[in-house]
């Protein structure tokens, strides 16, 4: 009787530290998702990783629950009641994102799966073709090419400037969403650009060699069996900003392509998470030392030291009557752009009679796109997918 009393307290023993121990990383998870309703600058990276895989928060706090029902089953009351409590605290914040990203999706006629929140790393997509369209400063450019693969005629096109601080990134990074769109009758052709760095900015360059894309392009157009009149350029934060800088001045001509041949003019222009102030971004605090530096590099120094460069680089800059239709997609909760900038240049658009969408994604992080099966990523396909299909 005494060996099984003895035998039974060191299993009980050995459940509690195992359960403690699943109790401590699980809190260690799920209390960052209490970040998503703090004011503070230092809690915004921690609300970005709750934002991003909202499951896996989920999951942190329901396995809290189940610990502190663990305990309860070992007469441990104070210790099940410390951990239901972090469980039950932390579980409020992501019912409220998840409800509020369902009726944001809901209110936009966005149907969204549920399981698909599942699928939460990206898987790299081959390209079809990778075509050297132009040369700059002793450099090769190439772009890749993700073909419709149901092409019967010239079909719609979207040139993708992927993003990076305008000094990283790889064109290759989003070929799960590229395939996606192949799957919607677009053929997409993913760009390199020369990048900036600390002592070579590429705020005139970058935008030229865009341009010498979509030259080739127009060369190109029957080759590549694509409608030159029906096509889409479309880049992410950096991207968003280039793919935003190079439709406006092609329209208005005030962007050179860095190679022969005549750039075919943008349809339509999308951006997501784009740069769109460059001085708020030098000035706002709460965007950090890394996007500053990215800008210096990029636009080659300070707001004093080379006022030109940030107004041509600033998109409200260049509004005019008459420029594409354009679709903006912020992230409430971005720390490196100020969705606020994209209210702005919307409102602005829409003053001088252009056709412009603006949605800022409930509870998003800057980096929300990395999760493919989130329901921001989701969300946003939706609105892209809407936005291209428009007349």
């Amino acid at each position: 009787m005494k060996k099984q009393t003895v035998r039974h307290g060191r299993k009980h023993e050995t459940a509690y530290w195992l359960l403690l121990m699943i109790g401590i990383v699980a809190s260690g998870y799920a209390l960052k998702s209490l970040a998503l309703w703090l004011p503070w600058g230092w809690a915004q990276g921690l609300a970005s990783d709750a934002s991003v895989w909202p499951v896996l928060q989920l999951a942190c706090s329901g396995l809290l629950l189940a610990v502190a029902v663990g305990y309860l089953y070992l007469m441990r009351r104070r210790t099940a009641i410390v951990f239901g409590m972090i469980g039950i605290v932390t579980l409020v914040p992501m019912i409220a994102l998840l409800v509020t990203q369902l009726g944001f999706a809901q209110q936009h006629g966005i149907a969204l799966d549920v399981l698909e929140q599942a699928h939460v790393q990206r898987t790299h997509a081959p390209a079809d073709q990778s075509v050297r369209y132009g040369q700059a400063d002793g450099r090769g450019l190439d772009l890749s090419v993700y073909r419709n693969s149901n092409i019967t005629k010239n079909s719609p096109a979207v040139l993708y400037v992927h993003g990076g601080g305008w000094g990283g990134g790889s064109r290759s990074e989003n070929s799960e969403f590229f395939r996606w769109l192949n799957d919607r009758g677009y053929s997409v052709y993913s760009v390199d650009y020369r990048n900036a760095s600390v002592d070579y900015a590429t705020w005139r360059r970058a935008p030229q060699d865009l341009a010498c894309a979509l030259a080739w392009l127009g060369k190109n157009a029957d080759a590549q069996r694509i409608d030159r009149d029906d096509l889409t350029i479309m880049g992410d934060s950096a991207g968003g900003q280039l793919a935003l800088r190079v439709a406006y001045g092609l329209k208005s001509g005030d962007v050179a392509s860095s190679c022969d041949g005549q750039p075919i003019v943008p349809a339509k222009v999308a951006a997501i998470v784009p740069a769109i102030d460059f001085r708020e971004l030098y000035s706002d605090p709460r965007r950090g030392d890394a996007s500053r530096a990215n800008v210096v590099n990029y636009l080659g120094g300070t707001p004093a030291a080379n006022p030109a460069a940030y107004d041509d680089a600033s998109i409200a800059t260049h509004v005019t009557a008459g420029l594409q239709p354009t679709l903006i997609i912020n992230a409430g909760d971005d720390t490196l752009v100020s969705p606020d900038s994209g209210v702005r240049l919307a409102t602005r658009l829409r003053a001088a009679g252009v056709d412009a969408q603006q949605y800022t994604l409930p509870y998003a992080a800057h980096s929300y796109w990395i999760n493919p099966g989130g329901l921001q990523a989701q969300t946003s396909r939706g609105l892209i997918e809407k936005f291209l299909g428009s007349q």
